[in-house]
């Protein structure tokens, strides 16, 4: 399968490994595809106020972690690997694993992509799916799109109805102005023990 990252000469990879301190120095310069919801005023777990007093140096941003952060992190590359097995005929992924075969494939870019059409923007994509890999319409990508991978608890999941908070949305939404892509995936585990994909 073809797996080649080519993006557009005005569409930069920027190499800063996730939660190293020129990562954190990184993020203080752009407005992050996961700060876009807060912007908005749709992620209730951060202000407007303190990221902009972040970004404009006012204060310096917290760098802290927990359980849900570690988990989603650890569990990433798995969730990853589960997803390059899912077929969306059969929503099904476990008989194409137990058999090592792969449907689509992914990229993971290691560092932020920046685009020099919105200069104050960026986006730490968990991964790319390139050109030539189907969707799951059927339809060959012309163009690289982006993959976020989520951890959802159950409770957080039924809350919103069975579907992903807005402030997802706004996060995935972003990176695809920056890979000037037309189409985007989520790849989440919800509750330790489901696979979904849309």
């Amino acid at each position: 399968m073809h797996t080649d990252l080519t993006l557009p000469e005005h569409i930069k990879l920027i190499n800063a490994p996730v939660h190293s301190e020129e990562w954190h120095k990184h993020r203080k310069r752009y407005i992050g595809a996961s700060e876009t919801g807060t912007i908005l005023g749709i992620n209730k777990w951060a202000t407007r106020a303190k990221t902009w007093q972040e970004k404009s140096g006012q204060v310096e941003g917290q760098h802290f972690d927990n359980e849900p952060m570690y988990w989603g992190r650890t569990l990433e590359a798995h969730i990853a690997t589960a997803w390059k097995h899912y077929d969306f005929t059969t929503n099904e992924y476990l008989e194409n694993a137990g058999r090592g075969h792969i449907i689509r494939e992914c990229i993971e870019p290691g560092g932020f992509l920046v685009n020099d059409k919105y200069p104050w923007l960026s986006a730490a994509n968990d991964r790319i799916i390139p050109v030539g890999q189907p969707t799951m319409f059927g339809e060959i990508l012309a163009s690289p799109a982006p993959l976020e991978i989520k951890t959802v608890d159950h409770y957080a999941h039924n809350v919103n109805l069975s579907e992903l908070p807005p402030y997802y949305e706004a996060q995935i939404m972003q990176q695809m102005i920056i890979i000037e892509s037309g189409y985007a995936e989520f790849a989440y585990l919800v509750g330790g023990q489901k696979l979904k994909v849309e």
